[in-house]
């Protein structure tokens, strides 16, 4: 095997590390935000009640939703006793659960796209110099090829997906594929809707889940190509923002 492609595959390697603690940052942001989001900008629509029994066992006795002018209840109107648990049920309207997910959506590319950038941008400025000054040879499209060759196996989990659905039901392989684009969950449940493991899925749904497996190769392409040009993104933005503030002293 070859020096380059050897370097290339160990890069690929280091970057798939990365994009894999990129999916658990995304995992933790995304439930995050969908707690902020039931804390804030839920509606209480009804409350359960939970009864303890001496065997420790819990089991919930009342289930109650409040019709139109009802008033909301608390735990100390209702006059519960010491065994039993009061908890509002609560509701994120289907508009901002929207918002929520368009937020979500885009933090986590940010966070996705952050941890390829630097190594494939180092990368890219290192075999620049080799070009420049060992004659090696130059391949514009290996950030690109960089950035497959990390998402290659996350693929696999799709294709093996796609060929488990023409079968029948995909049953736990659906829960391996969406825990493998994390990432992506708020465009993926929207792709999906409530389709489950018990159920075909609709090919046509699996194959507009690809593009999720297009960022990853982009940033990389984009970041190596950055670096080849010694262009630094957070640099411009430095001096972008120090610009506005001379400008503005003026």
């Amino acid at each position: 095997m070859k020096k380059r492609t050897k370097k290339t595959i160990s890069i690929s390697l280091k970057l798939f590390v990365r994009v894999l603690l990129a999916m658990i940052l995304c995992a933790i942001m995304y439930v995050s935000m969908n707690v902020i989001g039931t804390a804030f900008f839920s509606d209480v629509v009804g409350y359960q009640v939970f009864e303890q029994a001496e065997d420790e066992s819990v089991s919930m006795i009342t289930e109650h939703y409040y019709t139109d002018g009802e008033e909301e209840l608390t735990a100390a109107e209702l006059e519960l006793k010491d065994n039993q648990m009061f908890t509002a049920i609560r509701v994120v309207s289907d508009n901002t659960k929207r918002v929520l997910d368009v937020v979500s959506q885009i933090l986590m590319l940010i966070v996705l796209g952050i941890f390829p950038y630097h190594i494939l941008w180092e990368f890219g400025n290192r075999d620049d110099t080799n070009v420049r000054y060992r004659g090696q040879r130059p391949d514009p499209w290996r950030g690109v090829k960089i950035g497959l060759l990390a998402i290659s196996p996350f693929f696999l989990v799709w294709m093996a997906l796609f060929v488990a659905n023409a079968f029948g039901p995909t049953g736990l392989l659906l829960d391996v594929f969406k825990l493998s684009t994390f990432a992506y969950a708020p465009y993926v449940n929207w792709i999906l809707g409530a389709a489950d493991g018990d159920a075909v899925i609709a090919w046509w749904r699996l194959i507009l889940l690809l593009p999720v497996y297009l960022f990853v190769p982009t940033v990389s392409g984009i970041s190596y190509h950055f670096g080849g040009h010694h262009f630094s993104l957070s640099e411009f933005i430095t001096f972008k923002q120090k610009k506005a503030e001379t400008e503005d002293e003026i």
